[in-house]
């Protein structure tokens, strides 16, 4: 298969990750977005001796366990891989997930009976990193540095989303260092009105405090979730 072949092909499973494998003349086809016992149309992306990583072109047949996202950004922001599934089928293909990785990877038998801890599948996230570039803040596209604007993210806490607002109203602000950059545990805690994670990257403290010193001039009432 070449980068402008198309082949159909049909889901046998899902593996670490999230995508859907498939084989097509002794090679293995991932794919992401799919979900097993799906047949769809893909087109190869990146070609190896043993491997094919393709996109979906046209989804064939359907899976009964496939749900549309709750997320405006799924399949284009790379956090996500499961959202196409309902939750109950997300848990189940995890445990498989997990059960083949300690099999192949681990050498180890996994138990008869496997305890899922599960949550609230949205707002449920604690720690989140956003991008800044341009003037603009969101996430990265999957397996790329292009910037994917977010205005909210359905997984992440209220306060996280809180904060992400106020950033957003931040950037606004003539007075916001214009940069590009990661903004993470480092300073969306302390909008969210929570402790901050202990950020190991080593950065210029110069620039750190700089930077920080030009957001505290920002007038207070675009940091309103500072005291919620």
């Amino acid at each position: 298969m070449t980068t402008t072949e198309t082949n159909e092909v049909t889901i046998e499973k899902l593996v670490y990750g999230g995508d859907g494998l498939a084989r097509l003349d002794g090679r293995v086809v991932l794919t992401p977005f799919v979900l097993p016992g799906e047949k769809a149309l893909v087109a190869s992306e990146q070609s190896k001796p043993d491997l094919l990583r393709a996109r979906i072109v046209e989804l064939k047949e359907r899976s009964v366990s496939r749900v549309e996202p709750g997320c405006p950004y799924f399949g284009t922001c790379g956090g996500c891989h499961y959202q196409h599934a309902s939750y109950e089928y997300q848990l189940a293909q995890k445990e498989a997930i997990l059960r083949e990785v300690l099999k192949r990877v681990g050498k180890l038998t996994a138990p008869e009976s496997i305890g899922i801890i599960s949550s609230e599948p949205w707002g449920y996230r604690n720690r989140t990193q956003f991008h800044l570039k341009r003037g603009k803040i969101g996430f990265l596209a999957g397996g790329t540095h292009n910037l994917v604007p977010v205005d909210h993210c359905p997984i992440s806490s209220p306060r996280i989303n809180m904060a992400l607002q106020t950033l957003r109203e931040m950037i606004r602000d003539s007075r916001f260092p214009n940069q590009s950059g990661c903004w993470s545990q480092r300073y969306i805690p302390a909008l969210a009105g929570q402790a901050p994670h202990r950020d190991r990257r080593r950065r210029p403290r110069r620039c750190q405090e700089a930077t920080m010193r030009r957001a505290q001039t920002i007038p207070a009432s675009n940091l309103r979730c500072r005291s919620r």
